[in-house]
């Protein structure tokens, strides 16, 4: 593998999106635990799953730049996060998603753009995971009930399997 030089703002942008998504995917994993989420849990589980295969799509490129997430660190995110959205009711929450999640798409975006090539296809998943995430709370937002909410989640976990299955470029 050879090295590649990128700069400060890429790496602290890949710093915020693999630690967010390794507390994201603990966040909603203690979320679908609640008695108070049962109904919601196995869409809960779903964003989990999400969170938690962005993170592996990332975990080579922060460990190639040296990037770690303290245990502590993630652990009081994760609390305050669950706290905070562990009040809401699931109608709350979906709303609430629809303003904080939409711009998180336009940040990976502007991560995508300034990406060596070697990341290019890791880059491209996450912002397909954010778009997928929105897409899932705008299916919820208006059919709360369908189970088809899920599905744009379950495809970008589809596609993500089958990217990691294709050989690296960068190796």
């Amino acid at each position: 593998m050879h090295t590649v030089n990128v700069g400060r703002d890429y790496v602290a942008g890949i710093r915020r999106a693999y630690c967010g998504e390794l507390s994201a995917s603990r966040v909603y994993r203690l979320l679908a635990e609640q008695d108070k989420f049962a109904e919601q849990r196995p869409k809960l589980s779903a964003i989990a799953d999400v969170e938690s295969q962005t993170a592996r799509v990332l975990e080579p490129i922060a460990m190639r730049l040296g990037i770690s997430c303290g245990t502590a660190e993630i652990e009081g995110i994760v609390r305050r996060r669950v706290t905070e959205l562990g009040a809401l009711s699931w109608t709350q929450f979906i709303e609430q998603a629809l303003v904080n999640w939409p711009p998180y798409i336009a940040e990976f975006e502007a991560l995508a753009e300034s990406s060596p090539h070697d990341d290019r296809s890791a880059m491209r998943l996450l912002v397909a995971h954010e778009r997928a995430l929105v897409e899932f709370l705008h299916l919820e937002r208006s059919q709360p009930h369908a189970p088809a909410s899920v599905d744009p989640l379950r495809n970008y976990l589809k596609e993500a399997a089958e990217e990691a299955k294709r050989p690296s470029s960068g190796a």
